[in-house]
């Protein structure tokens, strides 16, 4: 018996790798093809997974999975239960109240512009103003041509 245990366990030591056998790990790289050349063409995918990863590391350290798992299975599921819609409405309002935060301090560093008309700001800069060019007169044909608030047209 002692002989047949000591086979064994060279035997479990020789199958314990984590790899998976080469015929899987080719399966996997001809039937992924298609999802890698998705990435390649959509980069955007990958911030969406790498948001997701960031969610479910934050979720996994605020709920201490494995802590909780120490008892047992079930009473593991029964805490994580009770503790996982608390725990996600906790980290969206850090995330909102932190989005805020840096909205806030956007709004201090770049005040708004006071908005101004363009009449006004024409005078400011130059005393330029727009009416000078509403009454043209041309002398050729006898032709006059004014403003539509002066209401000559000849």
């Amino acid at each position: 018996t002692v002989t047949q245990a000591i086979a064994a366990q060279e035997a479990s030591r020789r199958n314990n790798n984590w790899l998976p056998p080469p015929w899987a790990i080719v399966a996997m790289i001809v039937l992924g093809f298609n999802e890698f050349m998705t990435l390649l063409r959509n980069p955007l995918y990958l911030d969406v997974i790498f948001v997701g990863f960031l969610l479910v590391k934050a979720l996994w350290v605020q709920l201490d999975v494995s802590g909780e798992f120490r008892n047992g299975a079930l009473p593991g599921l029964l805490s994580l239960s009770t503790k996982f819609l608390p725990t996600v409405m906790n980290l969206l309002k850090k995330l909102a109240e932190e989005g805020q935060r840096h909205g806030n301090s956007n709004t201090q560093q770049n005040p708004p512009l006071a908005s101004k008309s363009f009449r006004s700001g024409a005078s400011e800069y130059g005393g330029v103003s727009s009416s000078a060019s509403s009454e043209v007169t041309s002398a050729e044909n006898g032709t006059e041509y004014s403003s539509p608030a002066h209401g000559k047209v000849k």
